[in-house]
């Protein structure tokens, strides 16, 4: 993951654009920096802290188009 966004490359920036267009890319960098360097992945999945995320799962193929509920850890 960390060797995958420190090579992202980046579209440059349109002159005045900041976030009228989406994203500002200067901004989208340095968070692309934290999240390669300072940030804590592994923290971040052992706290879980979005534990609805687990319960549902979006089921889709020939004929089937569903949410179900599956349990949590």
């Amino acid at each position: 993951m960390r060797y995958r966004l420190r090579n992202t490359r980046l579209p440059e920036s349109l002159a005045g654009q900041g976030w009228s267009e989406g994203m500002d890319m200067d901004v989208f960098g340095e968070l692309l920096a934290y999240w390669s360097s300072a940030f804590d992945w592994h923290a971040q999945n052992a706290a879980d802290s979005h534990p609805w995320l687990a319960g549902f799962v979006h089921l889709f193929g020939p004929g089937v188009d569903r949410v179900e509920d599956v349990p949590g850890p």
